[in-house]
């Protein structure tokens, strides 16, 4: 934007339509709060867990695509997000049976 408009997208911004600025306002909010979102996300599962489990967003980017869209997705797609999946819940898994051998370690021996 600055390179093709210099500053006169933000000098222009008072003129612009309320569509535009209601439109600017919402993609601000939204930003924040997808900001805040994956912070406590980050906190809360891990940066590898936030990762894997945002990359399941390809799920829904084919329903919705598919859906309202009406594209055709391939067996190499359905293929791809079948092993993202698998992978995130295996995951998943060997973590909450690691942490239940530790308990148990932890119980048993002390």
């Amino acid at each position: 934007m600055v390179s093709n408009e210099r500053l006169k997208a933000f000098t222009s911004l008072p003129d612009a339509n309320l569509n535009a600025k209601m439109a600017l306002l919402g993609s601000i909010a939204m930003a924040v709060t997808l900001n805040i979102t994956q912070w406590y996300v980050v906190k809360r599962l891990g940066p590898l867990m936030q990762t894997m489990i945002g990359n399941l967003n390809l799920v829904l980017v084919m329903a919705l695509s598919s859906a309202y869209l009406q594209e055709q997705v391939t067996l190499v797609q359905y293929i791809g997000v079948l092993l993202l999946s698998v992978g995130t819940f295996w995951n998943k898994a060997q973590d909450v049976i690691q942490k239940e051998r530790f308990i148990g370690k932890q119980r048993g021996g002390g």
